[in-house]
C-alpha cells in the first residue's frame, strides 16, 4: 500500500450519524455519497451507511450508483442532480430513484421504464430561489398533470434546495421555504400529494428546524464539517477524514538553493528538508505552497517550495546546526496532513477550514479534491 493514505474514521461517522438523527428526528436520512463521498471513499461510506440503517443514498450521477450497485449495494439509491436524456436506461437498468425538472427527460424516462419493464421512482425539483435545478413553483401543478399521464414513472417525492441556510439571517432561507410550502399547498389542493418532501441540506438540518420534512440530504455533515465551523462545533460533528503520509527522503540545502519549481522559495541559510509522497496528483492543491503546515511529531512545519505532482517538501531545520535542529525526524515517520497526531502532547490538529482559508477555497474542495489514487484505509 502506497505511503500516503486517507484515514477514515468509522466510529466518527457512526456519531455524526446519530448527531444528525438527533437534529432530524423522525425524518429519514437520504446520505449523499456523490463525488466519491466527498473525498471519503464511497463504497466504503456506504457500507456502513447502510449497516447503520440509513435507507436512502444519494449521488449526483448515474455512474455514481452503478458503482454502488456493482459493489453490491441493494438499497435505495437518488441521483440528486437532474439527469441528461442519455442516462435514462442506466437509471432504469440499475433500479435509481432520481429527480426530475423536465418534462422533455421525464418523457425519456419514461420510455426507458417501459424498455426494461420497470417503475422508475422520481421526485419533482422545485426552484425556490437557487435558480440553479429545478422549475418554478407556478409551473409545478401544470407539471405533474402532464406527468400523471407517462406510462412506468411514479412521482414519490418532492424537494428543493436552500441556497444560503448556513446563513445566521433568516430572510433568503425563509424566502425560499415561503415559496416552497406554498407549492406544496396548491399541490395538495390539485389533488398532489407526495411520499416524501425533502429540502435540508447539512447546514439546514442545523440551523433551520422548519426545513426538516419528512427527509433530510446531509453530505458535509456526515463526514465532520459544515459550510461553517461554528455549525459542526454547535453539533458537536467529529472530522471522518485524516490524510496522512511519511518522510521519504531528508537532505541538506545550503543558503541560496532554491526548492522546488519556480524557484519561489530560497534557503536564506543551511536547511534540512524532508521530502514527503504526496502533491498535487494526490490533491494537495498547489495554492497551498509555501502557505500550509504539517505536523510531525506532534508538532508543525513549514511546506516549502512549490508543491509537486507527486511529492512535496518540508522545512525541518535551519541554521548551521540545521542537523541537529530537526527533532530527530527520520524517513519513515508519520506525516498528518489533514488532522491530528495521537500519542503527541498539545493536541494541535491541521483542519480542513485551515487548509481552505490557506487555498482561497471551501472545505469540500479540500475533502472531495483527494484523489482515488490514495487508498481510504477504515479505522
Amino acid at each position: 500500500m502506497r505511503r500516503t493514505i486517507a484515514e477514515i474514521n468509522v466510529r466518527n461517522l457512526i456519531h455524526n450519524i446519530k448527531q444528525i438523527r438527533n437534529k432530524a428526528q423522525r425524518a429519514e436520512i437520504l446520505g449523499i455519497v456523490k463525488a466519491n463521498a466527498y473525498g471519503h471513499g464511497a463504497v466504503e461510506i456506504a457500507n456502513i451507511l447502510r449497516n447503520e440503517g440509513v435507507n436512502y443514498l444519494g449521488i449526483a450521477y448515474p455512474e455514481e450508483g452503478v458503482e454502488l450497485r456493482q459493489n453490491g449495494d441493494e438499497g435505495e439509491i437518488i441521483v440528486v442532480v437532474p439527469d441528461s436524456k442519455h442516462e435514462a436506461d442506466t437509471i432504469a437498468e440499475y433500479n435509481m430513484q432520481t429527480v426530475v425538472a423536465s418534462l422533455d427527460i421525464l418523457s425519456t424516462l419514461s420510455d426507458a421504464a417501459i424498455r426494461h419493464n420497470k417503475i422508475i421512482k422520481t421526485h419533482l425539483f422545485i426552484d425556490t430561489g437557487m435558480r440553479r435545478d429545478g422549475i418554478r413553483p407556478k409551473d409545478a401543478v401544470g407539471f405533474m398533470k402532464r406527468s400523471r399521464k407517462l406510462k412506468g414513472i411514479e412521482m414519490v417525492g418532492i424537494l428543493t434546495h436552500l441556497g444560503f441556510a448556513e446563513s445566521e439571517d433568516p430572510e433568503y432561507y425563509s424566502y425560499q421555504l415561503r415559496a416552497f410550502n406554498k407549492c406544496l399547498a396548491e399541490l395538495k389542493s390539485a389533488g398532489f400529494e407526495f411520499q416524501i418532501i425533502h429540502a435540508a441540506n447539512s447546514a439546514g438540518i442545523s440551523n433551520i428546524p422548519n426545513a426538516v420534512y419528512n427527509m433530510v440530504r446531509p453530505g458535509f455533515a456526515m463526514y465532520g464539517c459544515m459550510p461553517v465551523e461554528k455549525l459542526a462545533i454547535e453539533m458537536n460533528l467529529k472530522p471522518v477524514l485524516s490524510l496522512k503520509t511519511e518522510v521519504l527522503f531528508i537532505k541538506n540545502v545550503f543558503e541560496g538553493d532554491s526548492v522546488g519549481y519556480g524557484h519561489n522559495w530560497t534557503a536564506a541559510a543551511k536547511t534540512r528538508i524532508a521530502i514527503l509522497p504526496l502533491g498535487y496528483g494526490d490533491g494537495y492543491q498547489v495554492a497551498l505552497s509555501n502557505k500550509a503546515q504539517c505536523l510531525i511529531n506532534g508538532k508543525r512545519y513549514n511546506i516549502i517550495g512549490s508543491i509537486c505532482m507527486d511529492q512535496c517538501m518540508v522545512e525541518i531545520g535551519v541554521g548551521e546546526d540545521a542537523d541537529n535542529m530537526s527533532d530527530n525526524i527520520k524517513v519513515g515517520d508519520e506525516v498528518v496532513i489533514i488532522g491530528s497526531q495521537g500519542g503527541h502532547s498539545g493536541g494541535d490538529s491541521i483542519t480542513v477550514y485551515e487548509l481552505a482559508e490557506k487555498a482561497g477555497t471551501i472545505p469540500y474542495e479540500i475533502t472531495t479534491g483527494i484523489l482515488k489514487r490514495v487508498p481510504r484505509v477504515l479505522v
